[in-house]
C-alpha cells in the first residue's frame, strides 16, 4: 500500500498599505512583513529560553542555565536574499538584497556581522520596532499587534521649554533640507552599486552564471556564508559553475542553506571539495538523494551520505564520459573506413571507364 502523499503547506504573502507608505514600494512592504513575523519568531523563542533560565536558577543548576543563556539570539536572526524571495514570490534576489540593504540604510532593521561561527560572515538582523512604530504613527498609522506609542520625556516637556521650543520653528525645515541631501546621496550611491551589479554580473556571466543572479558585494563581502565558505574551500576567487550547479540544487529541491553548509563543512573535514566533482556527478548526487526519499530506504546522516555518494556518481560520470568517448571514437572509425570504401569505389568506376 503507497503512502499518501501529503499536502503541502501553501505560502502567504502580505503586503500592507501602511508598510508601502512608510517604505516607498510593494516588494519593500512585504519584505518588512516578513522580517518582523521572523522577529517575532525570535523574540518568542528567547522569552521562552528566559522563563527557563529563571527556572534552572531557581533550583541551582547553574551551569544548564549559563549554557541556555549563551544560546539567547537577543533578537538577532539570520535570513537570506534568496529565502526572503522564495517567501515574498514576486521578486528576484538581487532585488531583494538591494532593498534589505535599504531597510537596513533608513534605520528601520538593524544589522551586523555574526563572526562566532566559522565561515558565518554575513549580516545578521534586527527589526527596530519601536523606531517603526513612531515612523507609522506619523504617517497617521500604528503598528498592527503592538501597544501604541509611549510619548517619551521630550514630549512631556514643562509649558517653560515649550515656548523655548517655539522660538525655533524652521527646525523640522533644516532637518528636512538634511533628509534631502542624505537621500540625494543615497540615490547616487544607489545608482552607483547599480552600475557596478550590473559589471559584476556580466562577468559572471562568462563564467557560466546564467541561472544565478549573483551581485557583487554579496560575493566578496560573504553577505551568504554559503557562498563564502565555497570560495574559501576551493580557494577560489569567485564563484565557479561547480558552485553554481551546488547552489542551483538546493534551491531545485527546496534544501535549505543550513543542510548546505553542514554538506560543505563535513566535505571539507573529509578534505573533499565540491569544485573537484562535475556537475553531472553534483546533479546526480541530489537526483538520488530525491528518490531515496520518495522511498523507505531514506538518508539518514545527509552530509556524511551526500560526502559519499558524490565520489560514486562521479565514477559513474567518468565511466560514461568514457563510453561516450569511445563510442565517438568508434564513429570516427567507421566514418574514415566509409571514406575509404568510397574512394576505392571511385577509383575502380575511373579505371572502368578509362578501359571502356
Amino acid at each position: 500500500m503507497s503512502v499518501q502523499q501529503q499536502p503541502r503547506k501553501l505560502k502567504r504573502c502580505t503586503i500592507k498599505e501602511e508598510y508601502v507608505e512608510l517604505t516607498g514600494d510593494a516588494v519593500s512592504a512585504a519584505l518588512l512583513n516578513q522580517m518582523i513575523f521572523w522577529q517575532e519568531v525570535i523574540n518568542k523563542s528567547d522569552s521562552e529560553k528566559i522563563a527557563e533560565i529563571e527556572v534552572l536558577e531557581r533550583i541551582g543548576d547553574h551551569d544548564k542555565a549559563n549554557k541556555m543563556r549563551s544560546q539567547l539570539r537577543e533578537g538577532w536572526f539570520w535570513k537570506s536574499a534568496q529565502e526572503l524571495s522564495d517567501e515574498i514570490m514576486f521578486s528576484t534576489r538581487p532585488t531583494v538584497a538591494r532593498k534589505l540593504k535599504a531597510l537596513v540604510d533608513n534605520g528601520l532593521i538593524e544589522s551586523r556581522k555574526n563572526d562566532k561561527k566559522k565561515f558565518d560572515h554575513t549580516n545578521h538582523y534586527r527589526v527596530n520596532l519601536s523606531y517603526i512604530q513612531r515612523e507609522l504613527e506619523k504617517l497617521g498609522f500604528s503598528l498592527e499587534g503592538y501597544t501604541l506609542f509611549r510619548p517619551s520625556q521630550d514630549e512631556d516637556l514643562p509649558i517653560a521649554q515649550n515656548e523655548q521650543s517655539k522660538e525655533t520653528p524652521n527646525l523640522p525645515i533644516a532637518q528636512n533640507e538634511q533628509s534631502k541631501v542624505q537621500y540625494e546621496q543615497s540615490a547616487a550611491y544607489n545608482e552607483q552599486s547599480a552600475t557596478h551589479n550590473e559589471q559584476s554580473i556580466s562577468r559572471f556571466t562568462s563564467l557560466g552564471f546564467h541561472s544565478l543572479g549573483f551581485e557583487e558585494e554579496e560575493v566578496y563581502t560573504g553577505r551568504d556564508p554559503l557562498i563564502h565558505m565555497l570560495i574559501n574551500v576551493s580557494k577560489t576567487k569567485a564563484p565557479t559553475i561547480r558552485h553554481e550547479a551546488f547552489l542551483q540544487n538546493l534551491t531545485t529541491y527546496n534544501i535549505k542553506n543550513e543542510m548546505g553548509l553542514q554538506i560543505v563543512e563535513y566535505m571539507e573535514s573529509q578534505q573533499q571539495d565540491i569544485n573537484n566533482y562535475t556537475c553531472g556527478a553534483i546533479d546526480r548526487t541530489f537526483a538520488e538523494f530525491v528518490k531515496r526519499s520518495k522511498t523507505n530506504d531514506k538518508v539518514k546522516v545527509f552530509p556524511r551520505w551526500f560526502a559519499t555518494t558524490i565520489i560514486n556518481k562521479q565514477f559513474e560520470v567518468d565511466q560514461d564520459e568514457a563510453r561516450t568517448d569511445e563510442a565517438r571514437r568508434e564513429e570516427e572509425r567507421f566514418q574514415r573506413r566509409l571514406e575509404r570504401y568510397k574512394n576505392i569505389s571511385q577509383q575502380m568506376a575511373a579505371a572502368t571507364s578509362d578501359i571502356h
